[in-house]
């Protein structure tokens, strides 16, 4: 997030992240099946010639949720690895320790 005060708003982002809630009240085929209200809080800028990523998945109660994040957003992400695919040796250490982590530590 970027601050912008020479426009007075607090925050900027450039990150779009909906709910998609069904219409409950859907009359004719045409209407929409997804309907509702958004309230941003803070800044969104699209710019132009930016490519962006997009994700749309289902979650609880059949609502939708859509992500729009700009591509070079996706780059700053840390590297991952699945335990799964890391040798044996290394494997039974991982799992070991998270499997016990809580019987030899006080939290």
């Amino acid at each position: 997030m970027k601050v912008n005060n020479s426009i007075g708003y607090g925050k900027e982002t450039n990150t779009i992240k909906l709910k998609l809630t069904i219409n409950e009240y859907q009359n004719h085929p045409d209407s929409p099946k997804f309907l509702g209200i958004v309230k941003f809080k803070e800044r969104i800028v699209i710019e132009p010639d930016v490519e962006y990523i997009f994700g749309h998945w289902q979650r609880a109660n059949e609502n939708l949720h859509l992500s729009l994040t700009p591509l070079e957003n996706m780059e700053k992400l840390p590297t991952q690895k699945r335990v799964s695919k890391l040798p044996i040796s290394i494997r039974k250490v991982v799992t070991d320790f998270l499997n016990n982590r809580g019987e030899d530590h006080h939290f």
